[in-house]
């Protein structure tokens, strides 16, 4: 794995805020050349800056922030999926999870940190699919590849391996983010992926029929209320009974409260990253 050694909380920071100048300035003359080039797709990045700024100047865009409902995630999920705790296949995530450290380590590099998964959400994304045996599972978002590895491993041990993932993803235009899109997953390892390249307002509808049915759905995309509330409401119609949603960031708006609430969902939690800021969230469908 070939991964540059860059400033990492930079990135981030830059990438959500864009409060660093020089970096927005360089995000703004790569979108002028990807709308050049691929006209759609840098459209698409454009309008997801667009969302961006609104959320964070229109406080009615945001709507109100939740807060966490628990602060033991794993324990809850396993609550909410009536299944044994403590996890009796918890090992599996440590072992997934060291592998993952030791290889990031070799970059000098820190697993969990920036648009990478927290441990919190891969431990309880590697859950769900242990115990829930998913055919058919969607993501929307990559990033580098931390929570579509680890559910590829866990869908193998699920299932008689007979799952397959699909993953919807714009990469970031951030330098070193952008040239690290999926490093982590070996795509000739993993025959059962669906890798589509796009935003989800273009590809998602498409996505979802063809895949007929979803057991579990995992938002971590662009995290604006606009696209939050589009994704779920698309993937929703297409999650059985018993299905899974969990998204990503939901702290800094209402998408997710406000959807759970509106399909009046029962079972649901929102939960504190691992050492870092943020929050994510699960629901299961009635």
């Amino acid at each position: 794995m070939n991964i540059d050694l860059y400033d990492l909380a930079m990135a981030d920071q830059a990438m959500k805020s864009g409060r660093n100048l020089q970096e927005r300035v360089a995000y703004v003359g790569r979108a002028v050349l990807v709308v050049a080039s691929h006209p759609l797709e840098g459209l698409d990045r454009i309008r997801g800056r667009t969302e961006i700024v609104l959320c964070e100047h229109l406080s009615s865009v945001a709507g109100q922030k939740p807060s966490a409902t628990t602060a033991e995630p794993v324990k809850n999920l396993h609550e909410l999926l009536d299944v044994d705790w403590p996890c009796p296949l918890e090992e599996g995530f440590n072992e997934a999870w060291s592998d993952l450290e030791r290889h990031m380590a070799a970059s000098g590099l820190k697993v969990g940190e920036g648009h990478d998964a927290d441990a919190n959400l891969a431990r309880v994304v590697w859950c769900a699919v242990r115990h829930m045996d998913p055919q058919r599972v969607l993501e929307t978002g990559v990033a580098r590849g931390v929570t579509t590895v680890l559910t590829l491993g866990a869908m193998a041990q699920s299932n008689g391996g007979l799952g397959r993932l699909w993953s919807i993803d714009l990469p970031p235009m951030m330098s070193g983010w952008h040239e690290q899109s999926k490093v982590l997953v070996d795509e000739i390892a993993w025959p059962d992926w669906t890798y589509i390249r796009g935003s989800s307002r273009r590809t998602m509808a498409s996505t979802c029929a063809s895949m007929e049915s979803i057991d579990i759905f995992i938002h971590d995309s662009l995290h604006t209320p606009q696209t939050m509330k589009y994704e779920f409401e698309k993937a929703w119609p297409f999650m059985r009974a018993g299905g899974l949603l969990i998204s990503d960031d939901v702290e800094g708006n209402s998408a997710f409260v406000d959807f759970v609430k509106s399909r009046r969902v029962e079972k649901w939690f929102t939960a504190p990253k691992a050492d870092k800021a943020g929050m994510f969230g699960v629901a299961l469908k009635p």
